[in-house]
């Protein structure tokens, strides 16, 4: 199992992202809803230690959109996960959202009015952040991108405020560290 380390929330547009999960987690966000799987990439190990990805499915025709039978199709999801490295994926929603996954990374957009929420806290709470409640009012009070793995294991009752600031500092040291690099590689760039 991928450890969850980072979630950013963008309210604005009824959005999350969180870095690392499994692809098994995107269920919460398919259940009792419409999609249509677009892209699906394996990422397969060859025998010189490389790595190519290679497209599952049928890439030449057009995906299809399961409007019935989902718990059927949320399980042949469920199969090729637990048989295939799912490295890329791309499901379109039937309500204007998305799900995109680029190797554990996940930008899961719901329609304008859909619960968020519910599925979300529910993945947090998968990945052992029973503090799920705060720490989805923190990412929506700082659009940008946390570490919590400092909350995890923790319940709601024993996070304080001070947990919850150190979150937002950590996050702070992180983006001043990329700056730091960033300085360092166009002084090197320029030379």
């Amino acid at each position: 199992m991928e450890a969850l380390h980072f979630i950013a929330r963008y309210p604005e547009i009824n959005a999350i992202y969180f870095s690392t999960i499994d692809p098994e987690a995107i269920i919460q966000f398919l259940r009792g809803r419409d999609f249509c799987v677009e892209e699906m990439w394996e990422m397969k190990h060859l025998k010189d230690g490389s790595f190519e990805e290679e497209q599952l499915g049928w890439p030449n025709e057009e995906p299809l959109w399961v409007r019935s039978n989902h718990a059927w199709e949320i399980n042949g999801l469920m199969e090729t996960f637990d048989f295939r490295s799912v490295c890329n994926l791309k499901i379109k929603l039937e309500d204007g959202g998305y799900i995109s996954q680029n190797y554990g990374e996940f930008m899961i957009r719901l329609g304008d009015g859909e619960d968020l929420k519910t599925p979300s806290i529910k993945v947090l709470e998968m990945y052992g952040f029973f503090a799920a409640e705060k720490i989805w009012k923190l990412a929506g009070d700082n659009p940008t991108s946390l570490p919590i793995d400092s909350l995890l294991g923790l319940e709601e009752n024993d996070v304080t405020k001070k947990d919850l600031d150190l979150v937002v500092i950590n996050n702070e040291k992180i983006i001043e560290s990329h700056r730091k690099l960033d300085k360092i590689k166009l002084k090197k760039d320029e030379k």
